[in-house]
């Protein structure tokens, strides 16, 4: 029998391995226990499925069609939630003080101990406008501008507003002896209390022993597709910088 096998072996030819070989399936599927894990490929679309995640990957589109946590770097042009855009966050600004400001003019400021920095405030801007030019944005029909505007002592019925590409898309009328900020209206920092009261009890963050309007949040969104983009905060203040002031942070673009 040894000999047989001996001279069965003798009679195969040495081939070399073939690197053309291949092994074509439509798919493949692991199971351990109640788990498992499936990978297939139809109509040239390469699908990963487990108990808990399917992901969906062709040579332009990537799709998650179930929950799905990721640790570490995703950098993505567009996101879809049931075919439906969503808004993808393209820039923001939060005036880092190491960092050059390409808003004109640029000076910074932050309030007491706070680390938290922001363009303008007491002393620094009060009449006059800030703006800056965005290049280079990306492939969109919709943009989005979100960010805080900070209210620095006594304002008296004077508006800011703020422009994309000279129109108007967001305004507040700021009167710190009365109030509510919707828009065109004073603000009411202190409705139940008498102006006298405000001032005693109000929260004085930056400037003058007086109370400030903190962090107002506008969040505004237009059609728009173009590469490039102005924007503008001005403000119809005739006063002295440190006697009324205002500031901008976290100025965020989104696009879709």
């Amino acid at each position: 029998m040894s000999s047989e096998l001996t001279n069965m072996t003798d009679d195969i030819p040495n081939q070399a391995p073939d690197s053309t070989a291949s092994l074509k399936v439509g798919r493949i599927q692991f199971e351990r226990g109640n788990s498992y894990s499936q990978i297939d490929e139809t109509d040239g679309a390469f699908t990963f499925r487990t108990n808990n995640i399917q992901l969906k990957l062709t040579t332009d589109k990537f799709e998650c069609l179930s929950k799905f946590k990721f640790d570490g770097k995703l950098s993505v042009s567009k996101v879809t939630s049931g075919e439906v855009g969503q808004w993808v966050l393209w820039n923001i600004d939060m005036f880092d003080p190491g960092k050059i400001s390409p808003w004109m003019p640029g000076n910074i400021s932050s309030c007491g101990r706070s680390v938290d920095f922001f363009l303008g405030g007491p002393c620094k801007l009060s009449k006059g406008r800030v703006n800056r030019f965005y290049f280079g944005i990306p492939q969109h029909s919709e943009i989005r501008l979100t960010g805080r505007v900070h209210f620095f002592d006594q304002w008296n019925g004077e508006t800011l507003s703020l422009k994309v590409d000279n129109n108007v898309v967001w305004s507040r009328k700021c009167n710190s002896a009365s109030p509510d900020m919707a828009p065109s209206e004073p603000h009411n920092w202190c409705p139940t209390l008498s102006n006298a009261d405000c001032v005693r009890f109000g929260i004085d963050s930056c400037g003058q022993e007086y109370p400030d309007r903190i962090s107002v949040h506008y969040d505004v969104s237009m059609r728009h597709s173009g590469g490039s983009m102005a924007v503008e905060f001005s403000s119809s203040l005739e006063t002295d910088p440190c006697e009324a002031s205002w500031g901008i942070d976290d100025v965020a673009v989104y696009i879709r």
